[in-house]
C-alpha cells in the first residue's frame, strides 16, 4: 500500500498478503504522549505491514507492535516497528501507516510468519 501521491517504483523488498487481523501498537504519538492503540491490518509481509489507526505517528517513530497469527499455532508476535509513512485516509476517517520491522524477528517468529504468509497466499491463489 503506497501513498496516493507516490509515483515512483515499488520499494517493497518482500511479498505482501492482504491481512485483516487486529493488533495493538504503543509508543509516542505526534503529540509527544505515550499511546496504546488498537489497529487493523491492511497487509502484512516479512518486512513490515500497512495498518489502519485512529492516531497519526511521525515518520521514523519506533513503536511496539503486538498481534496474533491465526491458525493451528495461534502465535502472538511482539516486535519493534518503525513508521515508514503515515497518511490520512479520509474515506474511512483513519490514518494508513506503513511500518517496517525495526529489529529482526526471532527465528521461531520469522518461521511462523513466513509459514502464515505462504499459507494465506496459497488460499488467495486458490491452491
Amino acid at each position: 500500500m503506497s501513498s496516493e501521491t507516490y509515483t515512483g517504483p515499488d520499494r517493497r523488498q518482500t511479498f505482501r498478503i492482504r491481512y485483516e487481523g487486529q493488533g495493538q501498537i504503543s509508543g509516542k504519538g505526534t503529540d509527544g504522549l505515550m499511546h496504546a492503540e488498537n489497529i487493523s491490518f491492511v497487509n502484512l509481509s516479512e518486512g513490515g505491514a500497512c495498518l489502519k489507526t485512529s492516531l497519526a505517528f511521525s515518520e521514523g517513530t519506533e513503536l511496539n507492535l503486538t498481534f496474533r497469527l491465526p491458525g493451528l499455532l495461534n502465535i502472538f508476535l511482539r516486535t519493534k516497528i518503525k513508521v515508514a509513512w503515515c497518511t490520512l485516509y479520509p474515506m474511512e476517517r483513519c490514518y494508513l501507516m506503513g511500518l517496517a520491522f525495526a529489529a529482526p524477528l526471532a527465528p521461531f517468529d520469522l518461521t511462523a510468519l513466513r509459514s502464515f504468509i505462504l499459507s494465506e497466499s496459497k488460499k488467495g491463489a486458490g491452491l
